[in-house]
C-alpha cells in the first residue's frame, strides 16, 4: 500500500484549499518489493487499488474506490447520519446503515472531478443506485 502513487497525490490535490476539508488515499500494490523500501507504483503508476475519502470537519462526506481494471466509483456510506463523538454513524429508522452510490466512471480523473464537485455543493446529487 501507498500513499505516494499519481492517484493518490492527485486526489488531495484536488481538495487542497476547499475550507474544512481534509482526505485521506491509498493505493493498494499488491507482491510489488519496490526500490529502497517505497512500491515501484511511484515508477509504474495505474496498477493498484485506490481508495480515497474526503472528509469535511472530520466526517466522511464523500468517496472513491476502484481500479484502472474495473473503473471508479463514487459513493459515501450513510449519508446525512448523526455520528458519536468518535465521528461513528448512528443509525435509527430515519437513518438506516446504506451506500449511496453517484457514479462510476473508468476516468480516474471524471471521478475525482464529481467528488470534488459534490464536496464543493456540500450537498449530494441524487443517487444512481441505494443499497
Amino acid at each position: 500500500m501507498t500513499y505516494y502513487s499519481d492517484k493518490c497525490g492527485t486526489f488531495r490535490e484536488a481538495f487542497k484549499g476547499i475550507a474544512s476539508v481534509t482526505t485521506s488515499e491509498t493505493e493498494w500494490v499488491e507482491g510489488r518489493k519496490g526500490w529502497g523500501g517505497v512500491p515501484d507504483v511511484i515508477m509504474k503508476q495505474g496498477c493498484g487499488d485506490f481508495n480515497g475519502s474526503a472528509y469535511i470537519d472530520s466526517i466522511e462526506f464523500v468517496a472513491i474506490s476502484g481500479n484502472p481494471a474495473e473503473g471508479y466509483e463514487v459513493y459515501i456510506n450513510n449519508p446525512n447520519c448523526e455520528v458519536d463523538e468518535n465521528g461513528c454513524a448512528i443509525f435509527s429508522d430515519a437513518h438506516p446503515q446504506q451506500q449511496w452510490i453517484f457514479a462510476r466512471y473508468n476516468s480516474f480523473k471524471r471521478a475525482v472531478n464529481k467528488a470534488v464537485a459534490i464536496v464543493k455543493a456540500r450537498k449530494y446529487p441524487k443517487p444512481i443506485e441505494v443499497w
